[in-house]
């Protein structure tokens, strides 16, 4: 059974209200999706088991566009402390995109009454991955979800204005 969709009344809608109430009502929408696929990130985050996830999941953002119609979601990105933690020696340190992509084998050499010690490893970061799982776990709802999101906030927003 095909079915489909009698967008007129919607157009309609929209076409009635003023250019900026139909690009809040756009914009609102939006925010709604983009926080639900933020909390669907955080709980990837939560489910890999890294040491202070409740901490680390601060540094997942949503972000949305000001030109275009769209968002992102994005992990360690930003300016400042978004997406950093601190460490015991009081750098901050991009955990979070390190914990997305992992780490190469790093070795430190140390320093001593101006004789280099012996190198060793400190290790590697494994990939974590959770913002490609994420992007798999979401791919097929966002768009049926957000084409709901816009329907419900043009209405709401028709409403406010006095539309029926």
């Amino acid at each position: 059974m095909k079915c489909t969709y009698d967008d007129s009344n919607l157009q309609r809608l929209l076409e009635s209200l003023t250019p900026d109430a139909r690009q809040k009502a756009i914009k609102g929408a939006l925010r709604r999706q983009a926080r639900r696929t933020k909390e669907a990130a955080v709980s990837s985050l939560r489910a890999t088991g890294i040491n202070n996830a409740d901490a680390l999941s601060k540094g997942i953002r949503a972000k949305i566009f000001k030109r275009a119609i769209g968002f992102r979601v994005t992990a360690g990105s930003g300016k400042g402390a978004q997406g950093m933690h601190t460490n015991r020696k009081g750098k901050m340190k991009p955990i979070l995109r390190w914990a997305e992509d992992g780490t190469g084998s790093r070795s430190y050499r140390k320093r001593r009454f101006l004789v280099f010690g012996k190198r060793h490893n400190t290790g590697a970061m494994p990939r974590l991955g959770f913002m490609a799982k994420t992007k798999v776990l979401v791919r097929g709802s966002v768009t049926d979800e957000l084409r709901k999101e816009i329907i419900n906030s043009v209405k709401r927003t028709a409403k406010r204005y006095g539309c029926k």
